[in-house]
């Protein structure tokens, strides 16, 4: 976050920028679907003294990187695991699933300009309700600054990317591994790559619940599909530690780094005048 940051001309303090991603990170677990942690990321930030175009364009860049590790990571995990015939259909789930995001990102990436264009031309709504043009300029100018901006990071050259996208996929795969590690301390030798994809897709699967973090339906879709390797003695202990570390230490930070940012006197958002 914080070399997108610089590279669009905005540089808060890191200890900030701490505070800012872990209070996102509790947004996202604590509200339905993760919505609230785009709202927290473009509000932090904005108050940061980033511009809102500008904060905009770093939550969606943000998300974009986790997409991207997920079409790259899927299938890597998927084709580690092809040898093995019982667990043919999980392979196959993550490759498709891989083919399915990467698919509609490139769908909604190549839709962009017919979006914008789509929204500044659609003139029966706004005719029928006049506040409905300031919506879609408003829309449409975000767009357009979300373009600016992706042109001005992939300018930066392939270190500047491979750095961004490295730190991000150190990020998830440390995430990812808890739950390996903590069985693999616990004595249970499991295949990274099963536990990588078994939570990727679980997780993921738990969302769509609408319960914050997936609650509950994280914890029966791990136990029905790794009780076949592990004791359930030993797998209880081990979703203990798992949910401890990913949800409530993030819980209680992240309240605290809500708290401390609560406290920060707002900042005047900075203009970026080559853009707003």
């Amino acid at each position: 976050m914080r070399l997108l940051l610089r590279r669009l001309g905005s540089s808060p303090g890191f200890v900030h920028l701490l505070e800012i991603s872990l209070a996102t990170d509790f947004a996202f677990i604590a509200t339905p679907a993760g919505i609230g942690g785009y709202a927290a990321s473009l509000y932090y930030l904005h108050r940061a003294g980033t511009s809102t175009r500008s904060a905009a364009s770093i939550t969606a860049v943000d998300q974009g990187l986790d997409v991207l590790f997920f079409i790259l990571a899927l299938p890597i995990a998927g084709l580690a695991l092809i040898h093995s015939a019982a667990l043919n259909h999980l392979s196959t789930l993550a490759l498709t699933t891989s083919a399915l995001i990467a698919i509609l990102a490139t769908g909604a990436w190549l839709a962009r300009r017919t979006l914008a264009k789509g929204l500044l031309e659609s003139n029966a709504l706004s005719r029928r309700w006049p506040k409905v043009r300031s919506i879609q300029l408003m829309v449409a100018g975000l767009l357009a600054k979300l373009r600016t901006d992706i042109h001005l990071i992939l300018e930066a050259g392939p270190a500047f990317l491979f750095g961004i996208a490295t730190l991000t996929f150190l990020q998830q795969l440390t995430r990812y591994g808890i739950f390996w590690l903590t069985l693999l301390i616990l004595g249970h030798h499991v295949s990274f790559a099963l536990t990588f994809l078994l939570q990727a897709l679980v997780l993921q699967a738990a969302v769509w619940t609408g319960i914050p973090a997936g609650g509950g339906a994280a914890e029966i879709g791990l136990s029905s599909t790794l009780g076949m390797w592990v004791p359930n003695v030993s797998f209880a202990t081990a979703l203990l530690i798992w949910r401890a570390a990913t949800l409530y230490v993030c819980l209680i930070v992240g309240g605290i780094a809500t708290a401390l940012l609560a406290r920060r006197m707002p900042s005047t958002p900075r203009i970026d005048a080559r853009h707003n």
